[in-house]
């Protein structure tokens, strides 16, 4: 309640008497700073003003809400823009009195129709708490910091001054517990105030203020905290007593013109309960069944169960012994009353409420709606912060039922938790941290142990239960009867017997390894100067560097840089080319000489008769293959600057010119070379693709043309170097695909056009 004179307090009871009223003059002073600007009465619209403030609109007390107030009214001839603009407002009371009505900001001021008047809504600075304040929240140097210097500084940060008063949780530590990116100052506001059991009000002076509900029976919680002997003397266990210091102010029934009170009395909060999350059990004081719950208020994630509950016990005292009557009333405007003030109502049956919403109306005759609701049992049983859970960093749970006992604790900007169940039919522990989890399993049939690391410290016995025997690890020692394992790695192993279906050791020595058969295993033998040979089931391997041998039952493969030499059933496969001095046999038979991969360019020694293709024999042979086959792959990993196809090449593609033809004879034709099949083929001459790619202006080194030198056995016995150009039709593919999907893209234009 605003301390002005007894005498103004008494102006204001009076109004309903017409001679009070009409000999009373009430005057609105509308101050704008920024502008020197002052609006008086004779500005204002008749009864166009109102004022309205609210300590909680909700149905039932959510303790820490921070809402804003508002005004209205209709003002004439003013002409500048005042929009966004901050205005004190005060009521002068016979030209001697002033009353103040608080600070605002004009929101919007709507022109009217005839353009003279302007309707103004203007908000407190609440009005604007909506901002992101993270930036604010991470720049700040937690070390020993009070929960009285952070609203200070979150307060400092939004530009309101603070009226300082004493709450029961100012010297609580505050610790950075939430990693946000973004965080409303809103909910900062909310949790701060809901930790204090209190609501945040900007007072008629335009400063932040702690609005606490006064007790309404009893000394609560302690001497220490009140500690005047006669400040509530009452009975501490009469509920019914309410004392009258308590009482801010009397309304008459001269005052009222009407009050509507319910049923029911709103049940006191007899129990606090503090938590994380829906299932956390947190701190609880008190015994009662009518509980509020602070559920997610970041500000005490982390928080141990001794400072749980020394600040559950402080906020309690702002929250328990409060049952009040719901009510709305209308009476006298009495604008000295603040939301949050004790009122009594002298009705036939007096009762008292207090003001949680008013509406003050008028200037000269002025009227005041009082609000308060609620519901007889709490429906809402926790509080405005719930939805900072998102945000936690630090959190303990602890869930209890007839199912059984879960507890975890874990922090959120760590990724780390841990956890521990205990049921009737297992005992689980779990430690996890970026997704690498250890746990414990024990259940009557098994105990499990899993972890990327398992470290034992000291003497290890496991003993069987089912047959006689125990293995003891003593530090670098295993004591065994019989060890069977898949793999055993060791530098050294001496053992009489050896069972397992793989050793892998640094090394195996002896003066003889004997056995009648080493079945399933491999042989491998490493020289510093011969390369490596291996023996598996029916292969044999030897490299070094690119060159390499194999021998198996199906096949003899030897890889050279120079060439590859492949002897299989029934097949001689040569390939990338084989260079040789002489190669000598006295016959060489095929069924088949059509199987070329690349050239193959031999210096024959051997009579030309003796060599025989289907049982014919040849007077010559030519040991060539022009068709030679270019290797590629389309891995990215094996490119390197990669663009887009350049758009010359459209008018190389329109100038290709497809042919049909045939392969001229080889060696006179003598030789069967697949070339000389006298039959008609189709294609492109490589010589015109180059003349096209050149004439386009192209002339990078494209893939798409090669030449390759080749060597030919001629029928006199000579070798004749020649070139031979080729086309790589995959490269011609890709152009293809390239000029359909232009193509394509044209329709797909022309198409849109048409329809």
């Amino acid at each position: 309640m605003l301390n002005i004179d007894e005498s103004l307090k008494t102006i204001y009871k009076n109004d309903l008497l017409p001679l009070v009223s009409e000999n009373v003059k009430k005057d609105l002073d509308i101050y704008f700073p920024s502008l020197n600007l002052h609006i008086r009465t004779d500005q204002i619209v008749d009864d166009s003003f109102e004022l309205s403030e609210s300590l909680c609109s909700e149905s039932d007390l959510l303790f820490g809400s921070c809402e804003a107030s508002s005004v209205k009214f209709t003002v004439a001839d003013v002409t500048v823009d005042i929009t966004g603009l901050e205005f004190i407002i005060n009521q002068i009371v016979d030209d001697v009195h002033t009353v103040p009505l608080g600070k605002y900001k004009v929101d919007s001021a709507n022109k009217q129709d005839d353009l003279r008047f302007k309707d103004i809504i203007a908000f407190d600075k609440l009005k604007d708490v909506d901002i992101d304040v993270a930036d604010w929240y991470n720049s700040l140097n937690f070390t020993n910091l009070t929960l009285a210097q952070f609203r200070a500084s979150l307060l400092l940060h939004l530009g309101i001054e603070e009226e300082l008063r004493a709450l029961p949780n100012d010297n609580m530590l505050v610790q950075k517990t939430i990693e946000p990116t973004s965080i409303s100052a809103r909910d900062v506001l909310i949790a701060c105030e809901e930790i204090n059991g209190c609501f945040g009000h900007i007072n008629r002076y335009g400063k932040f203020a702690h609005i606490i509900l006064e007790p309404a029976y009893g000394l609560y919680p302690s001497e220490t905290l009140y500690p005047s002997d006669d400040l509530y003397p009452a009975d501490e266990n009469d509920t019914t007593y309410v004392h009258e210091s308590i009482i801010d102010e009397t309304v008459s029934k001269a005052m009222y013109k009407s009050v509507r009170f319910e049923e029911y009395t709103v049940k006191e909060i007899d129990k606090l309960q503090i938590k994380s999350e829906e299932n956390d059990i947190g701190t609880i004081v008190g015994t009662g069944a009518n509980a509020y719950i602070i559920q997610g208020n970041f500000l005490v994630f982390g928080k141990s169960a001794s400072e749980l509950e020394s600040i559950a016990q402080n906020a309690f005292g702002n929250m328990a012994k409060r049952p009040y009557r719901p009510y709305e009333a209308e009476n006298i405007g009495l604008p000295y009353i603040e939301v949050g003030d004790t009122l009594e109502f002298a009705t036939d049956d007096t009762v008292t409420g207090y003001v949680l919403q008013r509406t003050l109306k008028g200037m000269q005759a002025l009227t005041d709606n009082y609000t308060a609701t609620g519901n007889e049992e709490r429906e809402l049983n926790f509080g405005v912060n719930r939805e900072l859970i998102q945000l936690q960093g630090k959190y303990t749970l602890i869930k209890k039922d007839v199912e059984g006992v879960r507890i975890e604790v874990g922090d959120l900007a760590k990724n780390t938790a841990s956890q521990f169940e205990l049921t009737d039919e297992q005992i689980a522990l779990k430690v996890g941290k970026d997704g690498v989890i250890a746990a414990i399993n024990l259940t009557s049939e098994e105990a499990k142990i899993s972890a990327d690391k398992i470290n034992l410290e000291g003497l290890v016995t496991v003993t069987s239960l089912t047959t006689p025997g125990s293995v003891v690890i003593d530090g670098g020692n295993l004591k065994a009867g019989t060890v069977i394992a898949d793999e055993v790695r060791a530098d050294w192993v001496y053992a009489g017997n050896i069972n397992a279906s793989q050793i892998n050791a640094g090394s195996i020595s002896g003066d003889r390894i004997s056995g009648g058969t080493i079945d399933g295993v491999i042989f491998k033998s490493t020289g510093p100067s011969y390369g490596t040979t291996i023996i598996e089931s029916g292969y044999i391997r030897s490299y070094s560097g690119s060159n390499e041998a194999s021998f198996s039952m199906n096949e003899i493969h030897i890889n050279h840089p120079d060439g590859d030499i492949s002897l299989q059933a029934g097949n001689i496969v040569i390939s990338n080319g084989l260079y040789a001095n002489s190669v000598t046999c006295s016959s060489i038979n095929a069924n088949s000489h059509t199987h070329y991969t690349n050239t193959i360019y031999p210096s024959l020694t051997y009579p030309a008769e003796n060599i025989g293709f289907n049982g014919k024999n040849a007077a010559s042979v030519t040991w060539c293959n022009a068709n030679f086959q270019p290797i590629s792959s389309s891995d990215l990993r094996l490119k390197k600057d990669i663009s887009n196809i350049d758009d010359r090449i459209d008018e190389f593609y329109y100038n290709l010119k497809p042919k049909q033809y045939k392969f001229k004879p080889i060696n006179d034709g003598t030789s069967e070379s697949p070339l000389n099949d006298n039959k008609v083929h189709f294609g492109l001459i490589a010589q015109q693709v180059k003349s096209n790619l050149e004439s386009a202006g192209l002339i990078e080194d494209f893939a798409l043309v090669k030449s390759r030198p080749v060597k030919k056995y001629s029928n006199e016995g000579l070798y004749v170097n020649d070139e031979v150009m080729r086309i790589e039709y995959e490269e011609l593919i890709t152009l293809t695909i390239y000029q359909v999907q232009k193509l394509y893209k044209e329709i797909y234009e022309i198409k849109n056009k048409l329809f």
